[in-house]
């Protein structure tokens, strides 16, 4: 599988078809549901920036359908603003599937993102949005260089 740098053009394309695919797969425990998550990358390298801010992502949850933007939005269910060489790590870092395997891995990479981060806002408490983003974490961890 080819991988890309995290926030360039050619990785958020190829996250617009994971997050489909994914979306597609999460379609029936995900109707009814809104949520919206959205990180900020800061320092990042030059070419990412975006007319001189560090780059951003939401992830918008209405309903079942799943959409995305480029912004970031403080109104956010769960936001972040993280130092971008230590998100890296994190994103680039797969889920195990085992509950306790998975506990521990998230414990290691909170542990990890505590350093990194600037801001955050609200945590993830429906089990079918913590399935889907683990689920599409795992498959973004894939093309991420």
């Amino acid at each position: 599988m080819r991988t890309y740098q995290l926030f360039t053009q050619q990785w958020f394309d190829a996250v617009e078809k994971i997050i489909a695919e994914v979306a597609k797969a999460h379609r029936s425990a995900l109707a009814g549901v809104n949520f919206i998550l959205s990180e900020q990358y800061l320092d990042a390298p030059g070419a990412l920036k975006v007319d001189g801010d560090d780059p951003a992502s939401t992830l918008i949850i209405e309903g079942g359908t799943v959409r995305t933007s480029r912004e970031f939005r403080r109104d956010a269910d769960i936001w972040v603003r993280a130092d971008y060489e230590t998100m890296r790590i994190v994103v680039r870092t797969k889920i195990p599937t085992d509950p306790d395997q998975a506990r521990k891995e998230s414990e290691r990479l909170s542990a990890i993102m505590e350093k990194a981060v600037t801001a955050k806002s609200g945590e993830v408490s429906d089990p079918a949005v913590g399935a889907f983003l683990t689920h599409l974490h795992n498959e973004i961890a894939s093309i991420t260089d």
